[in-house]
């Protein structure tokens, strides 16, 4: 029963650590290759902004 509870806990550990989830989420519907695109850019400004407000 704990051995059992163990096992899954460390797949869903190993898992997550791979980007599964994530993956899943993303293909569970048809995203447009322009929405793609725009969601790319919106991230990259994100993570400019937040590497520049570090320094």
């Amino acid at each position: 029963d704990k051995s059992l509870d163990k096992a899954i806990s460390l797949l869903r550990k190993k898992m997550a650590k791979e980007g599964i989830f994530v993956e899943m989420k993303r293909r569970s519907h048809f995203v447009k290759p322009s929405e793609i695109y725009r969601l790319k850019k919106k991230e990259q400004i994100r993570r400019h902004q937040l590497k520049n407000k570090k320094k």
